[in-house]
C-alpha cells in the first residue's frame, strides 16, 4: 500500500465509525463514553454480517515495497482439523469483534516522539480482520484515561455473547517498570506498561484482565486474542551467528521467492536482504523511536525501583565456602504472565526489548496480517499460524540504522503467551 491508499483507507474507516453517531460533546470524557456507547451499540444492531461489505485482497497487509514479500504459503494437513472437541466452537452468529487501538500522534506527550508508520498497521489490521468476519473498531490517539474507558464499554456494551471470540490490538508506545509491592516478602514485580497519548500509562496486565471470566463473563469458554505492537523496555536483540552446512538456505519456493521471503541462492544469514542493500530506505525508529528525554535509561515508577539495576553481583561460577556465602544475591524481579484461561497474549518482543516498525508498518505487525490473509488460514490452527508469524519476524527483518551503531542490524522475535485450552481455527462463515 502507498500512502495515499493508506490515507485514503483511514477516512473510509473513519466515516464508518461516525456515521451513525448522534450524540454531542464528544470531546468531554462523558461525551467520548457515551460516542462509543453508541458506536458499540450500532454494530451489534446492524443486520448482515461483516462478510457483505468489500473485501481485501489477501496481499493488502504487505503490498508496499520497503517490505519483503514473504507471501506465507500454507499447505493444509491432509488429515485437516482435529477432532472438534479439541477446538472452540465458532457457531455463533456473530464472529466477534476486533478492537484495534492505534496511537500514533503523541504530539501531547513531552515524553515521547510520534509513531509514523503506525496508520499502515492500523489499516491492515482493519482489512484482515473484515476478511476473518469481525466487526472491527478502530480507536485512534487516545490518552490513557480514554483506553481505560472504551476497554470497560467494549467489556459491557458489546453482545460478545452471540459472538464467536474477541481480539484487541493495541498499537502504542510501552515500556516496563520494575517496583517492589506493598506487600515487602513479594519483592520485586515487573510489569508491562501501555502508553496512552498523554505520556500516562496502563498496565498490560489491566488491559487483558477486563475482559476475564470474572469481569466478562459473556466470554467464558471463548478465545480472547491480545496483539500488542509496543516496546517491553530498552534492550536491542543483537542477533546470533549461525553455522549453516553449505552455502545456501533450500526451502520450497513461491513466485520465484522461497517461503522466508530471501532470494533463491542468498545466503540464510542474509536475511531482509533487499531491504538492506536500499541506501535510503531505513527501519527509521523503534517504539519508543525517542526514549523518554526526562529520564536516563528507565521509567521506573519509584527511585527504589532501581534496586534491582544496581551493584549487586551474584556468586562466581564455582565459589563455594565462605567467599560463596559473603557474595550479595541479586533481587531478581517476578514477572508474572498477565493471563486468564481462554486467554492468548502475542507481544511483539520479549520483555525488556525494544519493538521495531518501519515508515510503512511494523514487523510484527506487517507479519501478522500476511499469515492471517493466507487462503488457508481456515484450515490452519491459530497457534500454528502465529508460530509461523514469529519465524517470519525472527528470519526475515533486521533494523538498518547505519547512521546509529547501537540501533543497526538489530533483531526482534515475538512472543507468544498462551492459556487456550483449544485450538482456534477462523472457518469461513456460512
Amino acid at each position: 500500500m502507498d500512502e495515499e491508499t493508506v490515507v485514503k483507507l483511514e477516512s473510509e474507516i473513519e466515516e464508518e465509525s461516525q456515521a451513525e453517531y448522534v450524540s454531542e460533546n464528544k470531546d468531554s470524557i462523558d461525551g467520548f463514553r457515551q460516542f462509543v456507547k453508541e458506536q458499540l451499540h450500532n454494530m451489534c444492531g446492524k443486520k448482515g454480517s461483516p462478510e457483505s461489505s468489500p473485501q481485501p485482497s489477501s496481499s493488502a497487509s504487505s503490498s508496499s515495497q520497503d517490505f519483503l514479500e514473504n507471501r506465507t504459503a500454507f499447505i493444509p494437513s491432509e488429515t485437516g482439523q482435529e477432532d472438534s472437541e479439541d477446538i472452540y466452537d465458532f457457531i455463533h452468529a456473530d464472529r466477534g469483534l476486533a478492537l484495534i487501538i492505534n496511537n500514533e500522534d503523541f504530539s501531547r506527550s513531552k515524553n515521547f516522539g510520534s509513531r509514523p508508520g503506525s496508520s499502515y498497521d492500523e489499516v491492515s489490521l482493519y482489512r484482515t480482520f473484515k476478511k476473518l468476519g469481525f466487526r472491527v473498531l478502530v480507536k485512534r490517539n487516545l490518552t490513557a484515561r480514554q483506553m481505560v474507558e472504551v476497554l470497560k464499554l467494549v467489556k459491557d456494551e458489546y453482545d460478545h455473547a452471540n459472538a464467536d471470540c474477541f481480539v484487541c490490538c493495541i498499537l502504542t508506545h510501552g515500556d516496563e517498570t520494575i517496583s517492589r509491592e506493598a506487600n515487602e516478602k513479594r519483592g520485586l514485580m515487573r510489569q508491562d506498561l501501555l502508553f496512552g497519548v498523554d505520556g500516562e500509562a496502563i498496565p498490560t496486565r489491566t488491559v487483558v484482565s477486563f475482559f476475564n471470566d470474572k469481569y466478562c463473563p459473556k466470554l467464558k469458554g471463548k478465545p480472547r486474542l491480545f496483539f500488542l505492537q509496543a516496546c517491553r523496555g530498552s534492550k536491542y536483540d543483537h542477533g546470533i551467528d549461525i553455522q549453516v552446512s553449505g552455502s545456501t538456505h533450500t526451502t520450497r519456493t513461491v513466485g520465484g521467492k522461497n517461503r522466508d521471503g530471501i532470494d533463491k541462492g542468498s545466503p540464510v544469514d542474509q536475511t531482509d536482504a533487499r531491504t538492506i542493500t536500499r541506501k535510503n530506505s531505513f527501519s527509521s525508529s523503534v517504539d519508543p523511536p525517542e526514549y523518554p528525554k526526562n529520564t536516563l535509561d528507565s521509567t521506573d515508577a519509584k527511585p527504589e525501583a532501581n534496586v534491582a539495576r544496581g551493584n549487586l553481583s551474584l556468586p562466581a561460577a564455582g565459589a563455594s565456602g565462605d567467599n560463596a556465602d559473603r557474595s550479595p544475591a541479586r533481587e531478581v524481579p517476578a514477572c508474572p504472565t498477565p493471563l486468564y484461561k481462554d486467554c492468548l497474549v502475542m507481544y511483539a518482543t520479549p520483555p525488556g526489548h525494544f519493538a521495531w516498525r518501519r515508515k510503512n508498518g511494523a514487523w510484527f505487525v506487517q507479519s501478522l496480517c500476511d499469515v492471517l490473509n493466507a487462503d488457508h488460514i481456515d484450515q490452519i490452527s491459530l497457534m500454528k499460524a502465529l508460530v509461523r508469524v514469529s519465524y517470519q519476524v525472527a528470519i526475515n527483518y533486521q533494523s538498518e540504522n547505519p547512521y546509529r551503531p547501537d540501533m543497526h542490524q538489530k533483531k526482534e522475535t515475538p512472543v507468544i503467551e498462551s492459556m487456550l485450552v483449544k485450538d482456534v481455527y477462523f472457518t469461513k462463515r456460512k
